[in-house]
């Protein structure tokens, strides 16, 4: 049984099916990145990280999050404006606080990977979008 929903199968069967109509497709390839996602989706053969490399990366998305909130300023004098940030957040402050917006985005990641949380996260994203039961 193939942990992927109906129409995932369907697409994999109709390109196994016509693969002479594919003469560019590699069918080994197709099916060792097809038994790749799926070891990725159900987390088997997932190797879990180190606890001080979570940290470690962890405290490195933090710091690089915390200095553009910091250097919000001088990221809107060197990279310029954003012009959607400028006009949905507000009328000369809106980069500035997109720029800010993404530091705190920032800081929030880098707590989650150094707590180990982030993995479970893109799991049940990736379980909810994909139809995969574990």
């Amino acid at each position: 049984k193939t942990p992927f929903s109906p129409a995932i199968s369907k697409f994999w069967l109709h390109i196994i099916q016509n693969s002479s109509a594919y003469p560019a497709i590699n069918l080994l390839v197709l099916h060792n990145f097809r038994s790749k996602f799926r070891n990725f989706v159900t987390k088997e053969g997932f190797e879990l990280t180190s606890i001080p490399m979570k940290i470690f990366f962890g405290l490195l998305i933090i710091g690089f999050s915390f200095l553009i909130t910091w250097k919000a300023e001088w990221i809107l004098q060197n990279f310029g404006g954003n012009a959607w940030a400028e006009a949905k957040l507000g009328s000369s402050g809106g980069s500035r606080l997109f720029y800010k917006l993404i530091g705190v985005v920032g800081i929030f990641l880098g707590l989650l990977v150094m707590t180990g949380l982030i993995q479970d996260i893109i799991f049940s994203f990736m379980r909810t979008f994909f139809h995969v039961s574990v």
